[in-house]
């Protein structure tokens, strides 16, 4: 009888000592996933003041540019009422050349910030996508760790890290971010 007590002991010590590992690994899981979705969280937010910074500078341009829309109504009214004097009409159609060229440095300013929030846009949706997979990666390693525990196979944690391929575009997404690297290691 107590060759089988000390037995029993020795197993028990055994399912407590993998318990132990699964919840650690999973505690590690949670962690790291915690920490992916802090990145994501933090990515997201980035972008929505950048968005939000580019919105104000469309916003802004859009404004001047209609400023000087009227402004440009404005001349040509006054060209009309001035037209039988022409030094000053030669001075308005300057003025309004002048308005002109200010419009297209304008528009082309307009132009190249829609195309610079595309590109943080697309940037943006690839973070994202990025921060998906790798939390995907982190949930099937974790359900995978929990099904051989369920399955009573021995666990080996370093063999259900997240794809090494994906972390390292996870770390070079974050780089790029301007995110520490070593908060994702």
């Amino acid at each position: 009888m107590k060759t089988e007590s000390t037995t029993g002991n020795g197993h028990f010590d055994d399912i407590s000592a993998a318990v132990q590992a699964l919840a650690e690994t999973a505690a590690n899981a949670q962690k790291a996933a915690n920490a992916d979705k802090i990145r994501a969280d933090l990515a997201l937010a980035e972008s929505q003041r950048e968005c939000a910074d580019l919105k104000a500078k469309v916003k802004c341009l859009g404004t001047i540019i209609e400023q000087q829309r009227q402004d440009l109504k404005a001349a040509d009214s006054r060209l009309a009422d001035v037209e039988r004097e022409r030094k000053i009409l030669d001075a308005e159609r300057e003025k309004l050349s002048k308005r002109e060229d200010n419009l297209k440095v304008a528009e082309a300013t307009l132009q190249a910030a829609k195309a610079s929030f595309t590109e943080e846009k697309k940037q943006f949706a690839e973070n994202q996508r990025v921060a998906r997979v790798a939390v995907a990666d982190i949930r099937r390693a974790a359900q995978t760790l929990e099904n051989r525990y369920s399955a009573g196979e021995e666990l080996d944690a370093p063999v259900f890290l997240p794809n090494r391929k994906r972390v390292k575009v996870c770390l070079s997404s974050d780089d790029e971010s301007d995110a520490p690297a070593s908060a994702s290691n």
